[in-house]
């Protein structure tokens, strides 16, 4: 070698060293990164040495983030937006603007404004006027679009589309989804006036007295049901911002879930069953509690989602990958494994990128003076949008040349 190579190869080591915090002698002693060795300790190994390196770096420099960002006052939306984002919530960043990706223009800049903790540019004119015939003004973030109680079931029409994307590809990966459980607590009811009068109340009454679907994740049943949190003093408190765990608020209303469900469940006890305090639990609040805890499914103000979703992956990633692996031209299930897994989070995290951005620009139709955006493409079982995506996959990224009897780069079989 020679020597200007040698110098350079040096040079980049030491450079690697300080991007890692390890540029003096005293960072290195006594540290087992792979960076605080030497570079010819490195010469023949098997490691993966470049990912090792490359995650020692950023490991790194996400410590010098937390630092930066944890100077910043509490209250600082830029420290907020920090530690309450996750890897949905960022999903946006590597998607293609695809039909299950896109997004309009305003929706796009709504949503990587809050993700960054910054104020939205286009409600600058705006700021300070009523929303509505609501308490609340237009704020520079918007986030008051989302808490107010506006006309047009806007938060109904987010759930049950966010619900939709979630289910649909549950159920396409071989995952049993059930999302309509009305008459879960119907049959119970030990008098036939008491189920007349159950039936007598209005659809969405019953709706929120059971949870929003039952899916079943390695021969076991479970209810789920889903939230959303939107920006407020009560939702993401101080206590929580304070917090050393990373989406704490999300994390506190996920704990929430299973105790209203089983409260509801001794109200429908009381008032249809007759069932007092001393007698719990009752006929629906032991229907509940077969199906052990209400899992809950969370999403943040910053589209992050509870750990729960994360179940649901690697249950709905083992199935479909047993299912598809073949179809999407892969060498074995755990290869197609991995491009489900990732499909999913990109799924499920613009789902949760476009319903919050989308609730804001809604909504702007209560502000005077707005102009409402009119792309606004509805989520729909129709689309079968992981289908699609599967076979973009096949495509693109799992096709596997060998299987079809062609060599490497040949793009049809001789004539």
């Amino acid at each position: 070698m020679s020597r200007l190579a040698d110098h350079i190869r040096f040079l980049s080591w030491a450079w690697l060293q300080a991007e890692a915090g390890l540029a003096s002698d005293d960072d290195r002693e006594g540290s087992d990164a792979m960076l605080a060795r030497s570079v010819e300790q490195l010469a023949g190994t098997d490691q993966h040495v470049q990912k090792l390196l490359t995650a020692e770096v950023e490991a790194h420099r996400h410590e010098q983030l937390e630092v930066a960002f944890a100077a910043l006052p509490v209250s600082d939306r830029r420290r907020v937006a920090f530690n309450n984002v996750n890897r949905y919530s960022m999903q946006w960043v590597s998607s293609w603007p695809d039909h299950d990706s896109a997004c309009c223009n305003m929706e796009w800049e709504i949503g990587t404004a809050r993700c960054f903790g910054l104020r939205v540019p286009s409600l600058a004119p705006y700021v300070g006027q009523r929303i509505g015939n609501t308490k609340y003004n237009l704020g520079e973030w918007g986030d008051n679009l989302a808490r107010a109680s506006t006309p047009g079931g806007d938060w109904r029409w987010m759930h049950g589309g966010f619900l939709v994307t979630v289910f649909d590809d549950l159920a396409d990966n071989g995952i049993c989804v059930t999302d309509n459980l009305v008459g879960l607590f119907r049959g119970v009811l030990p008098d036939p006036a008491a189920r007349r009068q159950f039936d007598g109340l209005p659809f969405r009454t019953r709706r929120g007295m059971v949870p929003d679907g039952r899916v079943t994740l390695r021969m076991a049943e479970l209810f789920v049901e889903l939230k959303f949190l939107h920006w407020g003093t009560t939702t993401y408190s101080d206590a929580h911002l304070r917090h050393a765990s990373r989406c704490r608020s999300v994390t506190v209303r996920a704990a929430k879930v299973h105790g209203e469900h089983v409260k509801k469940a001794s109200d429908l006890d009381a008032k249809f069953c007759g069932t007092s305090a001393a007698e719990r639990p009752g006929p629906v609040e032991s229907r509940l509690a077969a199906f052990g805890t209400v899992r809950p499914m969370v999403v943040g103000h910053y589209g992050e989602l509870s750990p729960f979703f994360e179940e649901l992956i690697d249950a709905a990633a083992d199935s479909g990958a047993e299912k598809h692996w073949r179809r999407m031209r892969c060498d074995s299930p755990a290869i197609a494994r991995g491009f489900i897994v990732q499909m999913l989070r990109r799924s499920w995290g613009m789902a949760a990128f476009r319903a919050n951005a989308r609730l804001v620009t809604r909504r702007l139709q209560h502000i005077r003076g707005t102009a409402v955006p009119m792309y606004a493409d509805p989520l729909s079982r129709a689309r079968r949008r992981f289908r699609r995506r599967r076979d973009y996959a096949s495509e693109q990224y799992g096709r596997n040349r060998r299987s079809e009897g062609l060599p490497r780069g040949r793009r049809s079989a001789p004539q």
